[in-house]
């Protein structure tokens, strides 16, 4: 019968042990509770290993002792797989460890600043590394343009990917600064590239080295040269993931340089950040995106900041494939932010133009649009246009502040929207608006096209209901469901 934690087998105790994740550096007094924790502990390499990726591991503070405990800390981790992470300053410690490196599967470096070709060189003179799949390089303060010349940029036609150093690398995150075209290799599924200055030419000519790469994400990555227009499209067949961001700079010029030098396959998710008041000309004019053309589901939502806060407003656009569920990530989604709403030239803005323009070729059946703020324009011939460019639309779901243009438009003739089934409205206009809603889905009823479904909801909670007559005239022209707040 067991009486104390020392009557347990060490195996067990071991065991336990593999299981458990330090948090700081204080968890090493587990070692120091019992001869028995001890001794199991230093058969526990896992233990030991979760050490060497504390941020907080090696303090100026106590230096040298630091030092001490990490060098322990990686004997200790043998046979494991190593995983490193190292301020920058800390970063020739790797050089003092070349028999460890051979087992080297993760390594995460942090400079506040740095000299980008000293660290690439001193990255490459570590040499092989042939287990290290997750590669983390990280700069708070990148270089400023034009300061620091790739290391390999004169020589890059010549170079090859040094596919023997780094056979088994899938993952690199790098700023521009530490980005070492020759590191990225065939076996990359992921390539981030974090905010910084680099040649965009050099990017896409570097791409074409990894055709299997799946995930492709460039964060406030600017153009340090002039855009080399004439390049010739990257093509990447596996490519699952492509995110550009650039919601802290205007760099719209960056976005649809980069969109219309890579192809990507028409299931791809895609996600773009800008900081620019309109989407026109975002996409390829002469060859739209094959995701564009798939696209079955749009979504279009409008906000502004909380009150007391300076205005600042976002235009988000999601994109679903047929067949995609709501609560899987979206297959397409833009993101715009701008202030103040009314763009520069001071007259009033509205995104539907730009919205119509570069989605035309989609066979969009499910439109949703959150267009909630007075200040955005959305006008007859706003709503005439996105109605005759999404002739197939069977749902559509609209928040607006008014709603009366939109009811103008549903039941003018010639009669939009002929396949539609389901509406669903939220609008801020008083009670009269109900007789409105009534008048014109009576209309598009008379013309043959009745409702499966309908969703009224007022804004103001405090409006009047609707009444039982006009309830009774809706029930007459909408064979399904009927839900009116």
């Amino acid at each position: 019968m067991l009486t104390t934690i020392h009557d347990l087998p060490i195996e067990l105790i071991i065991h336990v042990f593999r299981c458990f994740s330090p948090t700081d550096r204080s968890d090493i007094c587990l070692s120091h509770v019992c001869s028995l924790w001890r001794a199991a502990l230093q058969r526990t390499p896992e233990f030991w290993a979760k050490f060497l990726t504390f941020p907080s591991l090696i303090t100026q503070d106590h230096y040298e002792r630091s030092i001490a405990f990490w060098y322990s800390f990686v004997e200790r981790t043998r046979p494991q797989h190593l995983r490193v992470r190292l301020d920058g300053g800390n970063f020739d410690l790797l050089k003092t460890i070349p028999e460890h490196l051979q087992r080297l599967l993760w390594l995460h470096v942090q400079w506040r600043t740095a000299n980008p070709r000293d660290v690439q060189r001193r990255l490459l003179a570590l040499g092989s590394l042939p287990t290290i799949e997750h590669l983390q390089l990280a700069c708070d303060f990148p270089a400023p343009v034009n300061n620091y010349p790739d290391l390999e940029a004169a020589e890059l036609a010549e170079l090859a990917p040094l596919v023997e150093e780094y056979p088994r690398l899938r993952h690199l995150e790098v700023n521009p600064d530490f980005f070492i075209p020759s590191m990225v290799v065939g076996s990359l599924k992921t390539l981030i590239i974090h905010r910084g200055h680099m040649s965009f030419s050099t990017l896409l000519l570097t791409l074409r080295q990894c055709p299997g790469l799946e995930s492709l994400r460039l964060s406030h990555v600017l153009p340090r040269d002039p855009l080399d227009t004439s390049s010739q499209q990257v093509i990447l067949p596996n490519l699952r993931d492509l995110s550009l961001s650039y919601t802290d700079y205007p760099c719209r010029i960056a976005v649809q340089h980069l969109l219309f030098h890579m192809r990507c396959p028409s299931m791809a998710q895609l996600a773009v950040s800008m900081s620019h008041w309109t989407l026109a000309g975002l996409f390829p004019e002469n060859e739209p995106l094959p995701l564009a053309r798939l696209l079955a589901q749009l979504v279009v939502r409008i906000s502004n900041s909380h009150h007391g806060a300076p205005r600042t407003y976002a235009l988000l656009i999601e994109g679903y494939v047929d067949g995609t569920a709501r609560n899987m990530p979206p297959q397409l989604r833009i993101f715009n932010r701008h202030s103040p709403w009314a763009n520069p030239h001071r007259w009033e803005f509205s995104p539907i133009p730009s919205i119509v323009h570069e989605f035309r070729y989609s066979a969009i059946r499910d439109l949703e649009l959150c267009l909630l703020d007075a200040q955005l324009s959305m006008k007859r011939p706003d709503s005439t246009a996105l109605f005759e460019a999404f002739p197939t639309l069977v749902s559509l779901a609209v928040q607006i502040t008014s709603c009366l243009t939109l009811f103008k438009t549903l039941r003018h003739k010639p009669l939009c929207l002929p396949k539609l089934e389901s509406l669903t409205l939220e609008c801020g206009n008083g009670s009269g608006v109900h007789h409105k809603l009534v008048v014109t889905l009576e209309a598009r009823a008379w013309l043959g096209h009745r409702l499966q479904l309908l969703r009224f909801r007022h804004l103001n909670p405090d409006n009047v209901p609707i009444s039982e007559w006009h309830l009774a005239r809706l029930r007459e022209v909408i064979v399904g469901e009927i839900t009116v707040g």
